[in-house]
């Protein structure tokens, strides 16, 4: 489950979650009007998108490193496979890349010098599978928010009166 923080997406930006409604999570701003669930998943179907949550959001000094053979993100969301390490090679991480084999710095550089959509920026996670909802737990879900709703609203008249007592004292 995903926190108040801020988070990497598979797409290499980062998603900032201010507050939780109702199990979803909320960005500090997004014109889109984006949501997650509360694994990070971005899309309510289960598929894979660009703007799911994959981990923490890097802490400055604390560089990314591909520690071995395995699946990574790139910064534009897109699966790479690193099949081989090869510390002897300027270009150590070597992996297939749209049928094309490609090499990476270990700290995930696609070109030495600057940044690109190629680089690697993190680990590859699956995303969370969606569980549906068994009817008597949807219905037991209305009924909670049922009686939110009545508690909220017996508040407000408890307040109204005790504040129309006081008022009227103090007259």
């Amino acid at each position: 489950m995903i926190g108040i923080g801020e988070f990497q997406m598979r797409n290499g930006k980062q998603a900032r979650i201010v507050r939780y409604k109702d199990g979803r999570a909320f960005p500090w701003f997004d014109a889109e009007h984006n949501s997650w669930n509360g694994n990070g998943a971005f899309s309510a179907q289960g598929e894979e998108s660009p703007l799911d949550i994959i981990g923490p959001w890097p802490k400055p000094g604390a560089p990314f490193t591909i520690d071995g053979p395995g699946s990574y993100v790139m910064r534009d969301g897109r699966r790479v496979e690193i099949t081989i390490i090869n510390d002897n090679l300027h270009y150590p991480c070597g992996g297939a890349l749209n049928g094309k084999e490609e090499s990476w710095m270990r700290d995930g550089r696609l070109i030495e010098p600057r940044q690109t959509q190629g680089d690697i920026v993190g680990p590859w996670v699956e995303p969370e599978p969606v569980v549906e909802t068994c009817e008597r737990c949807a219905q037991l879900l209305a009924e909670r928010d049922d009686l939110r709703a009545e508690l909220l609203a017996l508040k407000r008249r408890v307040l109204n009166a005790v504040n129309g007592v006081t008022t009227k004292v103090k007259q």
